[in-house]
């Protein structure tokens, strides 16, 4: 693991300076520089309190070794994007089915998005991007009101008072709950970073592979498996450009 690489995304995801991550980590600035450079290893406890000042934390797993890795995702490649997301989540394939009925624009991302390129794995919360053109956002809700689409916080605490249609205008990532799932639906941006899949004979939008990885911990994606993912990709042929 590269410890500076790390502290270095953590810093940029959490929008901090280094002086500012010294202060709340309780060290300076010139630590935090040699950190991210790698030119002095952080201890344990130092790490901790450098990624909990970026309002993060690291967490030891044991992974299976990429022999195991491999099999784990051919396997999970095996099925079709469906019977994928079926596994993990059965609202989210209903949620995807009625923006297409609705013709909502949107674009699966985050973990959801691994979960389609043929990723294993628990999803937490499930992330699409919609445009927050006004006539979007209402078509959106229209395809979603049936759920309820109650607007809570990432603990999952009701914001009972919000109108989904004025917060999706308000706020960058609103989440929702849809049915006991958590929704996150961010602004649609970067068509450039997409790829195109077949999902029950309709053509969606995800999040590409490299774009996953390019921030991990903003997608709630392992590096580790999107990486390998990403290795396996011309074997599995699941997806298809975006221009295609």
């Amino acid at each position: 693991m590269d410890v500076g690489a790390l502290l270095q995304l953590a810093r940029q995801h959490a929008r901090l300076t280094q002086a500012e991550v010294a202060l709340a980590a309780g060290t300076s600035p010139a630590a935090v520089t040699r950190y991210e450079r790698g030119r002095v290893s952080p201890s344990t406890d130092t790490l901790t309190r450098l990624l909990a000042a970026c309002g993060l934390e690291s967490r030891v797993q044991l992974v299976p070794r990429h022999t195991q890795l491999d099999a784990h995702l051919r396997a999970a490649m095996s099925l079709t994007p469906e019977q994928r997301l079926l596994q993990v989540e059965p609202q989210m394939l209903w949620v995807i089915d009625r923006l297409l009925c609705h013709k909502v624009p949107f674009v699966v991302e985050g973990a959801t998005a691994a979960v389609l390129h043929g990723a294993p794995g628990r999803v937490v919360w499930h992330t699409i991007a919609i445009s927050r053109e006004l006539a979007d956002v209402q078509e959106f809700h229209r395809a979603t009101i049936g759920t309820g689409l109650d607007p809570v916080d990432r603990e999952g605490l009701h914001r009972r008072r919000l109108h989904p249609v004025d917060l999706l205008l308000d706020e960058e990532c609103p989440t929702f709950d849809v049915s006991g799932m958590l929704l996150e639906v961010r602004c649609l941006a970067d068509p450039d970073t997409v790829d195109c899949l077949d999902v029950e004979d309709e053509a969606v939008l995800l999040r590409s592979l490299d774009a996953l990885c390019a921030d991990p911990f903003r997608n709630g994606v392992d590096a580790t498996v999107v990486q390998r993912l990403r290795a396996l990709q011309p074997w599995a042929g699941c997806a298809r450009s975006a221009d295609t």
